[in-house]
């Protein structure tokens, strides 16, 4: 989860770097496949929504050498100028 937060507020960063963004909500979570130790674990992050003062990003995270969905999430940010 630590992980997933980082990846999706670079995304949020990106979008705009003068704000200082928190995450506000895990709109949603979905666990599809168990991660194994020694696994390589990889998490894309993308802006979906973008209003005044929040975005939205999406984080999917997959594992091993086929690249297996993990998990899917969609988080909110709020900015703080």
């Amino acid at each position: 989860m630590r992980w997933v937060e980082e990846v999706s507020s670079i995304a949020a960063r990106r979008i705009c770097p003068t704000a200082s963004w928190s995450s506000a909500a895990i709109d949603s979570l979905t666990f599809k496949f168990a991660v194994e130790p020694g696994m390589a674990v990889y998490c894309r992050a993308g802006v979906v929504k973008v209003w005044d003062s929040s975005i939205e990003v999406a984080v999917t995270v997959t594992c091993g050498e086929y690249h297996l969905l993990s998990a899917s999430l969609s988080l909110t940010f709020t900015a703080s100028s």
